[in-house]
This record gives structure tokens, C-alpha cells and sequence, in this order.
């Protein structure tokens, strides 16, 4: 058996494209399960038949539904609902909440511009002479951002959004 020794330490050629093509595909890979909606707890058609009544002569409402799965959902409503100011604003705040998990899915960028002038007098002057410097400086860069490799951005993304739409 001969043993081979590689120049400065670095691995062969087809060593190291195998593990960038490794890479490429793990990167592709998502963790994320396919969203499954769940059937809704709703029965086809009303239990009964409701009667009809004019307007003026309404009984309560306890007897009006009388199927009692909607008993349940009318008083969870009315516990839960008191002011529409409040669920509107928990609408609001779902939709900011899913805008802000949206926006961490783009990178972050950051641009300034700076301009500076300063004019320094004869007698101050080392030379003699009077002198005007200006400076202007303009930066841009990327201050933030997360390679989703494993989906755990766009997961939350999704899940950010599904809240949305619940509360809404």
C-alpha cells in the first residue's frame, strides 16, 4: 500500500466538488411537512328546522338555535367578542406580526450618506493660507440575513400568516 500525501494539507479535487454538490442538495432539502387543513367541526345542514317569525315578536335566542354545538360557539362569541374595537385591533396586530415575519424572509439593507465641510482660517492654518475640505461619504450594506436552508424562516412565514387569517 502506497500512501499518498497532499500538497498543503488541501483534499483532491473530486473530494472536494462531491461535498459542494453534497451541500447544494442538503440546502434544498426542506424540513417542513405539507400543511394538512384539518376538517371543520360543522355539521352539513341545521339539526331542526327553524320557524318562521316576523320581526317584531323574536324569542331568545337559546330557543330560536336550539342545537346546542351552536349554543356553544353563540356564548363563546359573546364571551370572547365584547367590544369590536378590541378584535379589530388583535386583526391589526396579526397582520403587522405576519408583515413582520414576511419581511425576515428578505435581507435587511442599510444605506447613509454623510457629507462634511470644514474651512480652516490663514492664521490657523500650518501653511498660511486659508483652506475649504469637504468629505462625502455614502455607504451601503446588508446588516442582516438568514440563509433558510431547512425552510425555518419560511415556516414561521407561513405560520405568522395562518394566525393572520385565523383572527381575521
Amino acid at each position: 500500500m502506497t500512501e499518498r500525501k497532499y500538497e498543503s494539507g488541501h483534499a483532491p479535487r473530486a473530494f472536494r466538488g462531491a461535498a459542494l454538490i453534497t451541500l447544494a442538495w442538503l440546502a434544498g432539502c426542506s424540513q417542513i411537512p405539507a400543511y394538512q387543513r384539518p376538517a371543520a367541526p360543522v355539521p352539513q345542514q341545521f339539526v331542526a328546522d327553524m320557524p318562521t317569525t316576523d320581526a317584531a315578536a323574536l324569542p331568545d335566542w337559546r330557543t330560536y338555535f336550539p342545537d346546542p354545538a351552536l349554543h356553544t360557539l353563540i356564548e363563546a362569541a359573546l364571551a370572547n367578542n365584547r367590544d369590536m374595537r378590541i378584535a379589530l385591533a388583535r386583526v391589526e396586530e396579526a397582520r403587522a406580526l405576519a408583515g413582520v415575519a414576511r419581511a425576515d424572509r428578505f435581507p435587511t439593507l442599510e444605506a447613509q450618506a454623510n457629507a462634511n465641510r470644514t474651512r480652516t482660517p490663514a492664521d490657523l492654518s500650518g501653511v498660511g493660507v486659508a483652506r475649504t475640505t469637504s468629505r462625502y461619504d455614502v455607504g451601503l450594506g446588508v446588516t442582516a440575513f438568514e440563509l433558510d436552508f431547512w425552510g425555518r424562516v419560511a415556516a414561521l412565514n407561513e405560520a405568522a400568516r395562518a394566525q393572520y387569517l385565523a383572527s381575521d
